[in-house]
């Protein structure tokens, strides 16, 4: 049963009505040990207070397939190179969950590629990372966002052009741009408002290391200058879907004024 939204606090205009009478009375029976009835449930939680919800987890297992995060990713990683052979050192794990792509199979592509270049018993460190594995594009867009806020406006437009080789488009990458910046922006305000920085992933919806990254960005930034930056992103958007501007132009212009404009007074 995909997509059951009966049984959480979200309310959809193009549910179906459900007669949970009938559920119920099925969840009753004392023949049904040999059913196998597996419901799925996109949502951060069940909404315990909903009779057959509590009739359910009487009679059902419950398994959370949250994905994995903190501790949890560096026990897979370990674990995936335990059955190669290899070893991950410390710094070559975080390296690793920063670059690839939250997709464990992904993920475990990229483990089994590392581990066949540097053999059974071999040590994978951040160079071996650097070299062999394949930064999903919203890496890179952060590396971008990292050359800019260092006020590197040449190696930020060189990248820019090699994503556009590789057959990204521009709208995309603003797409991507400026969630970087917006988070940077968050970032900034929630800093000062005391936030930890595990308060701050919380708020972001990304991992406490990803939430530290943002913030070493941000050193030294001026925030008025962040959000002038996002509102001109904005206009530069709306030309580019409205073919006031030219793509590549727009966007080459952007990158060049944004490194200055980040650190103006």
């Amino acid at each position: 049963m995909k997509h059951a939204f009966l049984l959480t606090g979200q309310k959809r205009k193009d549910s179906a009505e459900h007669d949970l009478r009938q559920f119920e009375r099925y969840l009753d029976k004392e023949d049904q040990e040999h059913d196998y009835v597996i419901f799925t449930v996109e949502a951060e939680k069940l909404d315990e207070r909903k009779k057959i919800v509590k009739k359910l987890k009487k009679h059902a297992t419950v398994v959370q397939a949250a994905p994995l995060a903190g501790t949890e990713l560096e026990r897979f990683v370990n674990s995936q190179a335990k059955q190669y052979d290899v070893t991950f050192l410390d710094e070559a794990i975080t390296l690793f969950l920063e670059v690839t792509t939250p997709d464990l199979q992904a993920r475990k592509t990229e483990i089994e590629k590392l581990a066949l270049y540097v053999g059974p018993g071999g040590t994978i460190t951040k160079d071996t990372v650097n070299e062999l594995v394949s930064k999903s594009l919203e890496d890179n867009v952060f590396t971008l966002i990292d050359a800019i806020s260092s006020g590197q406006a040449e190696r930020a437009l060189m990248m820019y052009q090699d994503l556009v080789f590789q057959g990204e488009e521009p709208i995309k990458l603003v797409a991507l741009i400026g969630r970087q910046l917006r988070m940077m922006s968050l970032i900034i305000d929630m800093e000062e408002r005391g936030y930890s920085q595990q308060k701050m992933a919380q708020g972001l919806g990304v991992p406490p290391f990803v939430a530290g990254k943002i913030r070493k960005k941000t050193t030294g930034l001026n925030p008025r200058a962040l959000h002038e930056a996002l509102s001109t992103l904005a206009e530069v958007d709306y030309k580019m879907k409205t073919g006031y501007a030219d793509k590549e132009t727009a966007m080459v212009t952007y990158i060049a004024r944004l490194s200055q404009q980040l650190h103006e007074a």
